[in-house]
């Protein structure tokens, strides 16, 4: 199975049926994670959404298998963990379609995203919901070596 990593660019202005193809497979990508019901939080992403974004993708054949999202930002505030004027890649999602998990396919994608944004930006930052937060954090922090910065935690009552 040849797996292949890169970076594809879909803007407003080079839609074409190439990139169409890739909007129609990533929003059935898409479509699967909110079946799984597995974030509290999330919902079908439209075509739309995943234009300009930096979109990161991982193919097998002519078919996306798995994807990565974010946008870059210049930090306006200092925290603990960043300067003013540093530049940050903000990953918004990153799916693997289920037949594929397992394979190391995830951790692929995100170390090439992050080997491409090497010299684009100073950190990666990922604020992520999951009802299985377990295997969340031990994906970012064990297999990808993200710090642990900050944790939300709510209880209703």
């Amino acid at each position: 199975m040849d797996i292949e990593y890169k970076k594809i660019e879909i803007s407003k202005e080079s839609l074409n049926c190439h990139n169409e193809k890739y909007l129609e497979q990533l929003v059935l990508l898409s479509n699967e994670w909110e079946a799984e019901k597995c974030s509290p939080s999330y919902s079908t992403n439209s075509k739309n959404y995943f234009i300009e974004k930096e979109l990161f993708v991982a193919i097998i054949g002519d078919e996306i298998v798995a994807y990565a999202l974010g946008e870059i930002n210049t930090l306006k505030e200092a925290t603990s963990y960043n300067k003013i004027g540093e530049k940050s890649f903000e990953l918004d999602e990153l799916y693997v379609a289920k037949p594929y998990r397992k394979r190391k396919i995830g951790q692929q994608l995100y170390l090439f995203l992050e080997s491409y944004l090497n010299t684009r930006v100073d950190l990666i930052g990922v604020i992520a919901t999951s009802f299985r937060y377990k295997e969340l954090l031990s994906f970012y922090i064990d297999e990808l070596e993200m710090n642990f910065n900050h944790a939300l935690l709510v209880k209703r009552i």
